[in-house]
């Protein structure tokens, strides 16, 4: 932005941001400027990094400004978390084969919009959910419990299994070894 630009033209253009970017993601964006000037872009699961600043660049094109350095803090939903690791796994079961964390955080981090996978996924994710006591809230534990899983029965049984479950009354395991 300019020397020029005063207080209230920041206020603005940071709510503009906000109502713009809201809009296109479909859950609301928050935008605040830290005390260095920054912005500070957060949201729930949606898209991507990577995609936020592809948009913020078609916000500076659209608004035709030049927007000050902008960091994006994504978080996900847990249900959201769970069903990125689950599509993120379907595009390359092979990857069952990464430690636990590394892959709930890459799958975390390459697969957008959650919230929007078919009904299927994000039912799915409830069930294997639904499996870990409820308490723990621990999707590394699922995530042990899902590779277990498909190492012993294969990806395609494992998501059979998944599907399943939902016809079932929940059963809580302790975890897998």
């Amino acid at each position: 932005m300019s020397a020029g630009v005063g207080w209230t033209e920041l206020v603005v253009v940071e709510e503009r941001l906000s109502a713009w970017l809201t809009e296109r993601v479909g859950s609301r964006v928050r935008v605040e400027r830290e005390h260095t000037g920054e912005l500070r872009l957060s949201w729930v699961d949606g898209p991507t990094v990577p995609r936020m600043r592809d948009m913020l660049g078609d916000f500076g094109r659209h608004a035709d400004i030049a927007l000050p350095d902008t960091a994006c803090a994504r978080d996900l939903s847990e249900l959201g978390r769970t069903v990125a690791v689950l599509l993120w796994l379907d595009r390359d079961p092979d990857r069952t084969e990464l430690p636990e964390p590394e892959l709930v955080d890459r799958a975390g981090t390459e697969i957008g919009y959650p919230e929007r996978a078919h009904p299927r996924w994000q039912r799915r994710a409830r069930n294997l959910r639904s499996v870990i006591e409820a308490e723990r809230d621990d999707l590394v534990a699922c995530v042990r419990l899902l590779l277990h899983r498909s190492a012993a029965t294969g990806w395609d049984d494992t998501l059979a299994w998944l599907d399943d479950l939902e016809h079932r009354p929940p059963r809580h395991l302790q975890s897998v070894p």
